[in-house]
Parts: structure tokens; sequence; C-alpha cells
């Protein structure tokens, strides 16, 4: 022998010291294992990672079904409704109030609208003189239970080299509007 070499099973248990032998000293699966014990306590939530990096983009969608717009139109200063559906009737009882009376069974109580000014039939435009239309949908109907719109102008001054706004003035007046009832 040359020294370090150990003639096979001349190590056994009994000559081994207890707890002298470390698991390098074993090779993987020489040593059988016992029961496994009770599952112990659990611990305490550690703390939270730092987010991960955002995945891959997902596949493009199938194409949704057409939009199912309740009503809409398009309502001129006159308050004449046109390109329209579940559009019964406009009114205009007063300057820049208008009353749009929805087809039966659209609740106008339990609906909301989406106005804007017509820019092809409002009284303003792109200009320097800094009047635009304003179209608004108001939340409390008109007396017959209609829908309430209110439009007018919106003007402002501004200071010497438009450094500053110094007035706003809203004019209720009777403007071109369109509106959708989702």
């Amino acid at each position: 022998m040359d020294g370090k070499s150990i003639v096979r099973n001349a190590v056994t248990s009994s000559k081994v010291k207890d707890y002298s032998l470390k698991g390098q000293d074993v090779a993987t699966g020489q040593v059988p294992s016992g029961p496994q014990g009770p599952q112990g306590p659990r611990g305490e939530a550690g703390a939270r990672g730092p987010a991960g990096s955002a995945g891959p983009p997902g596949e493009v969608g199938s194409a949704g079904e057409p939009g199912q717009a309740r009503a809409y139109g398009r309502v001129g200063p006159d308050g004449d409704p046109t390109r329209s559906k579940g559009i019964l009737g406009v009114t205009n009882p007063q300057q820049g109030v208008y009353c749009v009376a929805l087809a039966p069974g659209i609740d106008s109580t339990r609906t909301v609208a989406v106005v804007s000014p017509d820019f092809a039939a409002d009284g303003t435009a792109f200009n320097a003189n800094g009047v635009q239309a304003i179209a608004e949908w108001d939340s409390i109907d008109c007396d017959d239970g209609s829908l309430q719109v209110i439009t007018g102008t919106r003007s402002v001054s501004v200071g010497a080299g438009f450094a500053f706004v110094t007035e706003v003035v809203n004019d209720q007046e009777n403007e071109g509007f369109s509106i959708v009832v989702p």
C-alpha cells in the first residue's frame, strides 16, 4: 500500500468516533436518512423584493363590436337636430339653453350626455380675439324631463404682453353642438 489507501471495509462504524465525520467525508446517498420530523413554525414574511421588469407586450386582441350609442346628433344654433339617432326633438326655451328629448326607453335621469361645440355651426373660430364656443351638459334636466345643454361663448382678456389673464367672461348664447348619449 502507498500509505494513503485504506483496504476496503477496513473502517467500520464501530471504529469511527461519534460526530467526527463531516458531510464532505461521506458520499451522497451513502448514509440513509431517518424519518422526516414535524414541520416547524412558519417564519415571518421577508421584505418585499424589487419589482420585476415589464414583460413582453401581449398579442393584439380582436376588434370589438361596433359602438352602440343610444342617441346622438348634431344640433344647430336654431335647435334643429341633424345626423341624429334616438333624439325626438330639441327645444330652445331661452338663449343658450337647449332641451333634448330622447326616444322612448332612454331614461334621461339614468344616463349622461357628452356634448361638444360644433366648429362649423358655432359663432367662433380660430382667431386672435380670444372668443371660443362652449357647450356643456347640465345634469339637471329641463322641466319636461329632457336633457339640458347649455351653450355660449367664453372671452378671455390678457394683460400687457399676454403675460397673464385679466378677465374671463362666459355669455349664454345659442351655439351649435354635437351630443352623444352612450
